[in-house]
C-alpha cells in the first residue's frame, strides 16, 4: 500500500502520511501485568514491561512505576536508594520524587517518566 502511494502521489504525499500516521494520530496505549505486589520485598523492583525499562516502588502502601533511567546520565534508578518517595541515582546522586518523577536534587534537571499503575488483587499492571 505504501508504494501505491509514492507512485500515485509522490515523496512529499508519502512523507505527509508518515506524519499524519505517527505523529498526529494518539498512540495506542496498552496496559501489561509487570509484577506481583510480593515481588517488592525491598519497596523496589527492576522490571522490562515490552521495550520500556522500570522501576516500580512501594512507598507507604502505593505503588508507583517510573522509566528506570536517570535523566542525567541513564542510571538504573531500581539501583538506587529509596528514602520515603525520594529514589537516588547510583551513579551520580540525583533525586527523584517517584510519584510525580519532579527532580528533588540534581545534577538531573529534566523529571523521570512516570507511567500509569493499577493493582488489580496481587498482580500490577503498567500502562506503556
Amino acid at each position: 500500500m505504501n508504494w501505491l502511494v509514492f507512485a500515485r502521489f509522490g515523496a512529499k504525499a508519502y512523507v505527509l502520511k508518515i506524519i499524519l500516521i505517527h505523529f498526529l494520530m494518539p498512540a495506542q496505549k496498552k496496559t501489561v501485568r509487570i509484577c506481583s505486589t510480593a515481588d517488592l520485598k525491598d519497596g523496589k523492583l527492576c522490571v522490562s514491561a515490552d521495550t520500556q525499562a522500570l522501576a516500580i516502588y512501594k512507598v507507604n502502601g502505593k505503588f508507583f512505576a517510573v522509566s528506570n533511567a536517570c535523566t542525567h546520565a541513564g542510571g538504573p534508578l531500581c539501583q538506587g536508594s529509596l528514602d520515603g518517595n525520594a529514589v537516588t541515582c547510583p551513579w551520580h546522586g540525583s533525586k527523584f520524587d517517584v510519584e510525580t518523577g519532579k527532580v528533588i536534587n540534581g545534577p538531573a534537571a529534566v523529571a523521570v517518566k512516570t507511567y500509569p499503575l493499577e493493582v488489580r488483587g496481587e498482580d500490577i499492571f503498567v500502562e506503556l
